[in-house]
């Protein structure tokens, strides 16, 4: 079974930063389809803790990434930094 965000954990994996900042945009770009719009609105889109059944967010936590701050949603950019 194939991975649905498996482009976005490559490009993760890819990554030797400590941090890397992402604009929506830029995201859909490397997965190569728009994010639902749930992405768009909802902070526990974004957060495996609180939404563990969403499988978006494993393709930076398993490549060993967090999000820094999840208020940025509303500026539609994400900051990841290296666990």
């Amino acid at each position: 079974m194939s991975y649905k965000f498996q482009k976005l954990k490559d490009y993760f994996l890819n990554q030797h930063k400590e941090c890397v900042d992402l604009t929506f945009e830029q995201i859909e770009k490397i997965l190569g389809f728009k994010m639902c719009d749930s992405a768009y609105i909802h902070r526990a889109y974004w957060n495996h803790k609180s939404s563990p059944t969403h499988t978006f967010p494993k393709a930076w936590v398993e490549a060993g990434y967090e999000i820094k701050d999840i208020s940025k949603i509303n500026d539609r950019k994400m900051t990841f930094i290296r666990k």
